[in-house]
């Protein structure tokens, strides 16, 4: 979840309904490979509910859930997935098109600014987490204006939820 809350605190209101209109809804069973390591995707995911495991060469590396972002690296960098991702319980995630998502950042300066903001402070995050000696403070210290919108997002992100699961 926390994910979503650095990326839905950034994002406004009509991104997230851009995300809801475009994507379209996959349910995958326990088991089931949501994410094949070295195989090209052609998506980014939103996990909108269930568990998910990350692994790479066999090891685990992480577990996924409810607002956590998938395949973000391979847009950034078009290379192959270097983990995979398998879903743990039924999971549902909202799939948008990398070829749609690339043309909206073209034509939107300001969706595309405010997507690679949020996209920046989820793979600093990330980053922080993983490096070796990080201290608690280094990773669970968010930015004032993050902080902020933190009601917010999470707001945005149950209205993603009605939206696309009639839930929330």
């Amino acid at each position: 979840m926390r994910t979503a809350l650095m990326m839905f605190g950034t994002l406004n209101d009509a991104d997230i309904e851009w995300f809801a209109e475009a994507g379209r809804l996959r349910r995958f069973a326990p088991g089931e490979a949501i994410i094949v390591e070295r195989q090209s995707i052609d998506v980014i995911m939103i996990i909108l509910d269930g568990l998910a495991v990350v692994t790479a060469g066999g090891v685990t590396l992480t577990r996924v859930a409810a607002g956590d972002l998938l395949g973000e690296v391979s847009l950034v960098d078009s290379r192959l997935p270097t983990a995979s991702v398998t879903a743990d319980t039924e999971t549902t995630a909202l799939l948008i098109d990398r070829s749609a998502l690339r043309a909206r950042l073209r034509v939107d300066a300001g969706f595309a600014g405010r997507f690679y903001h949020a996209l920046a402070i989820v793979l600093a995050q990330r980053l922080r987490r993983n490096t070796p000696g990080a201290t608690p403070e280094d990773i669970d210290d968010l930015d004032e204006d993050l902080l902020a919108n933190l009601n917010l997002a999470g707001l945005r992100f149950d209205q993603l939820l009605r939206r696309c699961l009639g839930t929330a």
